[in-house]
């Protein structure tokens, strides 16, 4: 089956043009080869285009309330929240290739979730639902290109009390999915830029820049993380360690990504479940990659669980 997204479909003949349709807001169609001779083509309204997202991903927007700090679009364009010092990187979402999805079914999209170790996305297995808050999303992030990811996971100032997300701090951890999930609104609750837990489709985007930059390598993400994270079998401490505490735990201005402590998502496994990233620092490298989904009960806790959060700017 052959699928795309068009603006025109035009079917000529000897004579000339024998058919023509436009679809001025663009149309996505499913072409398919049947026995014989006989073409099928369908009309699929109901799925949203896959590469309509802003040309300007290379033009990060800057919101009101943050500074541009270090970085380009690139490589990781930082900012800072004058408010409370959180630090967050633009993922250019509009260069990706569009190899993701959103429906677990059209693995079409830019932004969108990636099946790097063959998992099964279904309704009853991995799947994200797509929220009122996950479509406020998927919508800012066609407009403006892109979304910001936090820098550092989720920590709590020793001056404010804030929940924030900067370096050289103890991580949150030990909270459930539930506080995780509540705890995440709370960084950011302004009237242009919202704060939530990341989503399984935003995880997978920021893996996926990392590997068009080249800042990793496929296999590093897939299959053996140790080199760039605080995991079991790498040369540290084997303990909780700082956020950004060292250089080489980082790729396009992100921290502690791959190991240190997982990082709850709300991409869901069955019914009951809950998707965490990144392993930590109880685990080996090649065990928990940073690709490699594992699942949890919403209501279990671990001190080896915390959690980053997105931006959504209105």
């Amino acid at each position: 089956m052959k699928q795309g997204w068009y603006k025109k479909v035009i079917y000529t003949g000897e004579s000339g043009v024998l058919f023509e349709r436009s679809f001025p807001d663009g149309l996505r169609i499913t072409m398919e080869e049947q026995e014989d001779g006989i073409l099928v083509i369908r009309e699929c309204k109901n799925i949203p285009p896959e590469n309509r997202y802003s040309k300007l991903f290379d033009q990060p927007p800057l919101p009101n309330g943050f500074t541009h700090v270090t970085g380009i679009w690139k490589d990781g364009y930082v900012i800072e929240s004058s408010k409370t010092g959180s630090q967050y990187v633009w993922v250019p979402v509009g260069w990706l290739d569009d190899n993701g999805t959103l429906d677990d079914i059209h693995f079409d999209q830019k932004f969108g979730r990636r099946r790097y170790l063959g998992e099964h996305f279904s309704s009853a297995e991995y799947h994200e639902t797509m929220t009122k808050e996950l479509q406020e999303q998927v919508k800012s992030v066609r407009t403006y290109g892109g979304f910001y990811i936090a820098r550092y996971d989720t920590s709590i100032s020793k001056e404010t009390g804030q929940l924030v997300s900067v370096k050289q701090a103890k991580p949150l951890i030990n909270m459930n999915f539930e506080g995780a999930k509540q705890m995440a609104k709370m960084l950011e609750e302004g009237t242009e830029v919202t704060s939530h837990l990341c989503y399984g489709a935003e995880y997978d985007s920021v893996l996926e820049w990392l590997i068009k930059t080249k800042k990793k390598f496929c296999w590093e993400i897939v299959s053996d993380s140790t080199e760039w994270g605080n995991y079991l079998n790498a040369p540290t401490p084997n303990k909780l360690m700082p956020t950004g505490s060292e250089e080489r735990f980082s790729a396009c201005r992100l921290y502690d990504l791959s190991g240190n402590i997982d990082e709850w998502t709300q991409e869901q496994y069955s019914k009951q479940m809950y998707t965490i990233r990144g392993g930590n620092y109880k685990n080996n490298g090649s065990y928990s990659p940073v690709a490699k989904r594992h699942f949890l009960v919403p209501e279990i806790r671990f001190q080896t669980t915390g959690f980053r959060v997105a931006l959504c700017i209105r």
